[in-house]
């Protein structure tokens, strides 16, 4: 197997990873970074780069025993799960170490986009005796190119973080472009963003986009309780939040903070985030998450109706919507107020028709093919 290099450079809040010939570069603003003793926030970054191309990585840096132990835990699970996309590679450390817990550190960090799932972590799992900092990246949900959109959201949102009384760190990366596929890869490069701070807080927390029970629905998905808990080390652990808990239920909370409400962004339309479109799929069923839970739709959408028209817009193909738009019906279902949705649980039960026909379908024609095999 070939094997590539792991390099990486600091200049003062900057640092830039090099591997296979792609560079990788991190920049903070909000929070000056200390002289970088351990890597291993690189070898998060890079792990997918080099499973998705059969190239093995070498080190010589010092990186966390357990992280290297972790990723090869990852290596084997991903090139598992997704063997077309992901392969198994090696990986060779020559410095690895097992680094000193800090006891007395009191910061945590928390990963915040200003979406439903990370403002309701922010707004239920803060520890209020310790100093607590939010970490938005510029370069993921929002392109590099989106500064205009990236500064509205960071202006949209930091009255949230006044008033829980938290800082905020922005870290500039090209790793979603260098990288891509981020429906898996992503959960990579959030490990390795707060990876990088590991020198200064105590933990890091991610919220989970679905509980339990939805990850089987969308699976293989990239941020999943499965592979969350290896994104840990010796002295630093990146903590999945809120797996118990359906995205119905936070809105229930937020619903009820005015100031946290007229600032959560989830608008899947690039064209209009930091608002809210009001018509792409992700707003749409917001509305009715809203609609069922609290029995009214909140003015913080540009389009703020709700009819048929929306409902008959929604994309049932995607397992993602599935899960959603299933947990929003069977809710309606416990308040009794199914009619709030107008026809969509007509619509949906025809999608659900459609996929078991699809399904027997596939079953009937795996059985011809046995048949063909055993009169050949």
């Amino acid at each position: 197997m070939k094997l590539s290099k792991l390099e990486v450079n600091q200049s003062n809040n900057r640092i830039l990873i090099k591997f296979d010939g792609e560079e990788i570069f991190l920049e903070t603003n909000g929070y000056d970074l200390p002289l970088i003793k351990d890597f291993s926030f690189a070898l998060f970054f890079i792990l997918p780069l080099a499973m998705q191309r059969n190239i093995g990585i070498e080190s010589d840096l010092q990186i966390d025993s357990e992280v290297i132990n972790n990723c090869s835990k990852l290596v084997k699970i991903w090139s598992t799960w997704v063997p077309e996309r992901f392969s198994l590679i090696e990986i060779s450390t020559e410095n690895s170490y097992t680094p000193i817990v800090n006891e007395d550190n009191n910061k945590d960090l928390y990963l915040y986009s200003g979406g439903v799932d990370s403002t309701f972590m922010l707004m239920c799992d803060r520890k209020e005796i310790r100093e607590n900092y939010a970490l938005t990246i510029h370069g993921l949900d929002y392109k590099l190119k989106k500064e205009k959109e990236f500064s509205g959201l960071i202006q949209k949102t930091d009255k949230v973080l006044d008033f829980y009384k938290t800082n905020r760190i922005i870290l500039k990366t090209n790793a979603g472009k260098v990288l891509g596929g981020l429906d898996l890869n992503h959960a990579f490069c959030l490990a390795g963003s707060v990876f990088l701070f590991k020198e200064d807080f105590s933990q890091a927390f991610l919220a989970s986009d679905y509980n339990r029970l939805q990850e089987y629905i969308v699976f293989p998905w990239g941020t999943n309780s499965i592979t969350n808990e290896l994104f840990s080390g010796s002295n630093f652990k990146l903590n999945n939040q809120n797996l118990d808990l359906t995205r119905i239920q936070k809105i229930e909370e937020i619903a009820n903070n005015e100031l946290v409400l007229n600032s959560i962004v989830f608008c899947s339309d690039s064209r209009f985030r930091p608002n809210n479109c009001g018509r792409c799929n992700k707003c749409i069923r917001t509305k009715m998450m809203f609609l069922i839970q609290t029995g009214y739709i909140p003015e913080i959408f540009i389009d703020n109706s709700f009819t048929e028209i929306h409902i008959k817009a929604l994309d049932f193909k995607k397992r993602s919507e599935i899960a959603f738009i299933g947990d929003v019906i069977n809710t309606s279902k416990q308040n009794k107020n199914s009619e709030l949705l107008l026809n969509l649980p007509q619509k949906y039960s025809k999608t659900l028709y459609a996929l078991r026909r699809g399904l027997k379908g596939n079953m009937l024609s795996r059985f011809i093919k046995k048949l063909r095999l055993k009169n050949i």
